[in-house]
C-alpha cells in the first residue's frame, strides 16, 4: 500500500483536524465527506490566495495575511512592486500574480518557520518558462543557512534547509511539462533525509540528503517572490504552507489531497511501482516489501535460495502499480558476476530475457491503479561454483514519466551448495585434448566428437 495514496485511521496525527472536503454527489443532492487529517496546528506560515489578501482596486497586493498561529505577514509598500490578485484564475479561485515583484516581512525568527533539522514546505505555482532563476520563497539571514525555494534554477528544482557549503541543498531536475503550468511542489527535510516532491509525484531517490544545520535562532527577511540576492518569481503563487517538522507521510498525502483538491490539479502522469519478491516455493503470502519503497536492496525485499549442480533457484517478483492512474512500468535486470550460473526472465510463458536485461528494459503493458504482474527469476548453475558463493539478480523498478529514477528493487540471490557434479569429456585418438570439459548439458552440445571410419575398420574414443 502506498502511504501517498490512503492514510488510515490508524496512523499517527499530531492532534489533527480534518480540513478537507469532497463534494460527494448522491441522488442529486451535494454531501459533504470529510477528507483526511493533518495537522493544522502544526503550520508556520499559511498563505492562500483567496484569504487574508488586501488588494486595492487596482488588484495590487499591499498585504498577505498568515493564516496560522505565528502571524508572518507579508506586505509591500512600494506600489510598483506589489503583485497583482487575479480573480477566478485556478478552480475559480483568485491566484497572486508575480512580475519582478515581491512580498516580505522584515525581521523573521527562524524558530518561527522551521527546526534546525526538520521543516516541509508545499506551493501551489506556476512558473514562466521565461525565467531563468527564480525564487519562490526565501528566508536567509547574512551568512550562508537559508529556508528558500528555487522554483527552477537553470533548470532544475532546488529546496535549500541549511548551509549550502554542508549540503544544505536538495537538487533535482524539473519534471517534464514544468513551465508555464500549474504544478504542486513539495520540499520536506527530516533530519539529513531530503524529500522532492512535484504533483504527488517523487522526483528524489530516497538516498538523497542533507548536511549542515539551520539556526533557528538567527533573523532574516522572509520574502515570498524574491531573496536577497536579486532573484524574482516569474510566475503565479495559489497557496503557501509551511510547517517546522517533517510532515509524515501520510500528513503530507493528506496535504497534498487537501491543495489538489481545493485547486483542481492534476497528480504526474506516473506509476508508482512497488516490487515484492518470494521464491517459487513460497505461497503468495509470503511476498515481501508491499508498500517499501527502495533504491538499494536490503531486507525484506531480498530473497536467497540454495541451488546445488545443474539445479535452479526460482523467484517470483510482482511488480504493481501502487499510482493513481493507468500507466506501465519498466523492469530492468543487473546481474551479479559470478561464474558458473545463467540467469532467465519469463512473464507467463514469453521469455523477456533480452529485454529485461537491455539498456532500455521491459516495460509492461498498462497497469491499472493496484494491478500487478508476475515475473518468473530463474537462476540456474551451469558449472562450477563453490559452495557458499552466490548469484545475485537486482530488479530495478522505473516509470515512464522519470525513466531515470530507480524507484524500487528487489533483490534474489542463488546459494550454491554441495553436490556431485559429473563432468564428461570426450577425445579421440587425434585430438590433443578432450573436449567438453566444464560443459554439462543434457544434449551434448558442445562434447561431441565424430569420425570416418571404414569398412572392418575402429574408431577409437576415449571418455
Amino acid at each position: 500500500m502506498n502511504p501517498f495514496l490512503a492514510v488510515s485511521p490508524t496512523q499517527r496525527v499530531r492532534n489533527s483536524v480534518r480540513v478537507a472536503a469532497v463534494l460527494v454527489f448522491l441522488s442529486g443532492l451535494a454531501v459533504a465527506a470529510a477528507g483526511p487529517a493533518w495537522p493544522t496546528e502544526s503550520l508556520s506560515l499559511w498563505l492562500a490566495a483567496d484569504a487574508g489578501v488586501t488588494a486595492g482596486a487596482d488588484g495590487r497586493v499591499a498585504a498577505w495575511s498568515d493564516q496560522s498561529t505565528h502571524a508572518n505577514h507579508l506586505a509591500q509598500t512600494t506600489v510598483n512592486r506589489r503583485p497583482l490578485r487575479v480573480d477566478a484564475a485556478l478552480n475559480g479561485l483568485p491566484v497572486l500574480q508575480f512580475r519582478d515583484t515581491w512580498l516580505s516581512r522584515a525581521g523573521v525568527m527562524g524558530s518561527d518557520l522551521f527546526t534546525n533539522t526538520t521543516a516541509t514546505l508545499l506551493v501551489v505555482q506556476r512558473q514562466l518558462g521565461s525565467a531563468g532563476r527564480t525564487t519562490t520563497l526565501s528566508w536567509s539571514p547574512v551568512d550562508d543557512h537559508r529556508f528558500m525555494l528555487h522554483a527552477t534554477y537553470d533548470d532544475t528544482l532546488a529546496f535549500q534547509f541549511g548551509s549550502l557549503a554542508k549540503g544544505g541543498s536538495a537538487n533535482v531536475a524539473q519534471s517534464p511539462g514544468w513551465d508555464d503550468a500549474w504544478h504542486l511542489v513539495v520540499g520536506r527535510r527530516d533530519g539529513t533525509h531530503a524529500t522532492i516532491r512535484v504533483d504527488r509525484v517523487g522526483l528524489l531517490a530516497p538516498t538523497v540528503g542533507f548536511g549542515g544545520d539551520v539556526y533557528p535562532t538567527e533573523s532574516a527577511d522572509l520574502n515570498v517572490g524574491a531573496d536577497r540576492w536579486g532573484n524574482r518569481f516569474g510566475g503565479d503563487i495559489a497557496e503557501i504552507l509551511a510547517f517546522p517538522i517533517a510532515l509524515s507521510d501520510a500528513e503530507l498525502a493528506a496535504a497534498e489531497s487537501y491543495l489538489a483538491t481545493k485547486w483542481g490539479l492534476p497528480s504526474a502522469p506516473a506509476a508508482i511501482p512497488d516490487l515484492q519478491v518470494r521464491t517459487a516455493a513460497e505461497p503468495d503470502a509470503s511476498y515481501a516489501g508491499d508498500g517499501i519503497y527502495q533504491t538499494d536492496p536490503a531486507d525484506p525485499q531480498i530473497k536467497s535460495q540454495s541451488a546445488g549442480p545443474l539445479q535452479t533457484a526460482s523467484f517470483r517478483v510482482k511488480a504493481e502499480n501502487d499510482g493513481p492512474q493507468t500507466r506501465p512500468l519498466t523492469l530492468r535486470a543487473v546481474e551479479g558476476t559470478a561464474s558458473g550460473w545463467s540467469a532467465s526472465y519469463r512473464l507467463g510463458a514469453a521469455d523477456v530475457t533480452p529485454q529485461i536485461l537491455s539498456t532500455a528494459g521491459f516495460t509492461t503493458v498498462d497497469l491499472a491503479p493496484g494491478a500487478s504482474v508476475v515475473l518468473t527469476v530463474d537462476v540456474t548453475m551451469t558449472g562450477i561454483a563453490f559452495p557458499g558463493s552466490q548469484k545475485t539478480v537486482t530488479i530495478r523498478a522505473h516509470d515512464t514519466f522519470l525513466p531515470a529514477l530507480v524507484r524500487d528493487v528487489v533483490q534474489v540471490a542463488a546459494v550454491a551448495v554441495a553436490g556431485v557434479q559429473p563432468d564428461l569429456a570426450v577425445r579421440r585418438d587425434i585430438d590433443p585434448v578432450p573436449a567438453g570439459e566444464g560443459i554439462y548439458n543434457a544434449d551434448g552440445t558442445g562434447q561431441t566428437r565424430w569420425q570416418e571410419v571404414g569398412s572392418s575398420l575402429l574408431s577409437v574414443a576415449g571418455i
